[in-house]
């Protein structure tokens, strides 16, 4: 009972996460390993062998520390990557961007559609989607960008690119359900999140349902045959039951990700596939991680050379 109010305590749970961030970047000024290592060890019981890395996590967190990755942090920037993808002469695949802004104050609520969705762009999991601006706090959303866009993101994890970002706010269109997501995915946008490696795409993870606390997980092959079998259920990560139907146009996507990824060993690339239209959500270089199984981890990691090995 005490343990749910804690939990539900607004106030409680801003402390909480400063704290969390103070820890972090304490961590990371007594030694830059330490903030992947502990992350690590908490999620697979055992240590990164940071001089013969050999699973996809392992190799991330190595390359964020021996490697140049200023192509990582443009690309994570979810407002300068629409540089990068419309160079690629893929700008067509970009959901509509609205405005960008340095401060919340400096946006014109007046200037934008009914319905639009803002977030910032060096962040994970900081989005407001704005279904009708006429019913909305205004303040409450311009504190919430202020707090967000100074707070530096990077430090949890060892993932460092993010710290090279100049914070900002964008306002791009807001994407909702087609009516056959609907069905599979009535709380949310299902996502189709695709790894790629050495420029080429290996499987599929299809998130669904989230709802706060829980998301649902299918994985595909790029022949959209179903491979559950490499994902780890836990709390948070449901493995959903039943086929997702194969997108109409999952070639195009694999397309797409052949182009926007052959600069890199790794990075996981985010759709959405509504109405038979693709968007590019986001490049992700630094993935959250405990969904798949470890070996799959190190199938994944053995695909990526890095010094030494």
């Amino acid at each position: 009972m005490i343990t749910n109010k804690i939990k539900s305590n607004k106030y409680i749970i801003s402390i909480y996460k400063r704290f969390q961030n103070y820890k972090w970047y304490i961590l990371y000024k007594i030694n830059k390993k330490l903030p992947a290592s502990l992350l690590y060890k908490k999620v697979f019981h055992k240590k990164i062998d940071w001089n013969n890395p050999v699973d996809l996590i392992e190799k991330i967190a190595w390359l964020e520390l021996y490697s140049d990755t200023s192509l990582w942090t443009e690309c994570a920037d979810k407002y300068k990557v629409r540089e990068y993808i419309t160079e690629k002469g893929l700008g067509s695949y970009l959901p509509r961007l609205y405005g960008v802004w340095n401060y919340a104050e400096d946006i014109n609520f007046n200037d934008l559609p009914n319905s639009f969705i803002l977030k910032t762009n060096n962040g994970c999991g900081t989005v407001i989607p704005i279904q009708d601006k006429n019913n909305i706090n205004f303040n409450h959303v311009k504190h919430t960008l202020n707090k967000w866009i100074k707070t530096p993101y990077g430090y949890s994890g060892g993932q460092y690119h993010y710290l090279k970002i100049k914070p900002v706010i964008i306002a791009e269109e807001l994407l909702e359900n087609d009516e056959l997501s609907k069905e599979i995915s009535p709380t949310s946008l299902i996502d189709y999140k695709i790894w790629c490696i050495n420029g080429t795409p290996i499987g599929i993870l299809v998130t669904y349902n989230r709802q706060k606390g829980s998301l649902n997980l299918n994985f595909y092959d790029t022949e959209w045959n179903e491979c559950n079998e490499i994902l780890v259920e836990t709390k948070h990560y449901k493995i959903g039951k039943g086929n997702i139907p194969c997108p109409r146009n999952l070639k195009d996507m694999l397309s797409i990700c052949k182009t926007l990824s052959q600069p890199f060993k790794q990075v996981r690339i985010d759709f959405y596939n509504l109405n038979g239209r693709i968007y590019i959500g986001e490049l992700t270089f630094s993935t959250g991680y405990g969904y798949f199984t470890q070996a799959f981890y190190k199938t994944l990691g053995e695909k990526i050379r890095v010094s030494g090995n």
